[in-house]
């Protein structure tokens, strides 16, 4: 992929949104409380909806997260589905958190923006 050659990530990188989902839903664990998709919305992120469903798609279809049905049109989610008492980071998401190398640059990248997404990596220790 093209950050691989790059100091830094940008704020719309697959790895940066992805770790912005894993990060707040990880940390709403440790807090015992119900996730807010609005919190990790498109609008939220600064992303289309398009790429936030395929982001949302991926990190289910691969184990990171729960709670999340959809259909596919055309080879794109649609109709996303989240179910709020199941809705949360999987074994498999924290160790993506700590252990993949790309989710660590990310980690970095958060780190050095402000708002909530940075104040979570630092409460988590990431």
């Amino acid at each position: 992929m093209a950050f691989y050659g790059r100091k830094d990530m940008a704020k719309d990188d697959y790895f940066v949104i992805a770790a912005k989902i894993l990060t707040y839903l990880y940390s709403c664990m440790k807090k015992g409380v119900i996730p807010d998709r609005e919190i990790i919305s498109a609008d939220e992120l600064g992303i289309n909806e398009a790429y936030w469903l395929r982001v949302m798609a991926n990190l289910s279809d691969s184990g990171y997260i729960s709670g999340i049905t959809y259909a596919k049109h055309v080879g794109f989610p649609t109709g996303l589905r989240i179910d709020p008492e199941e809705f949360m980071i999987t074994v498999a998401g924290i160790e993506y958190l700590h252990e993949n190398g790309a989710m660590r640059k990310a980690l970095q990248a958060i780190s050095k923006y402000s708002g909530i997404a940075a104040g979570i990596v630092q409460f988590l220790g990431l």
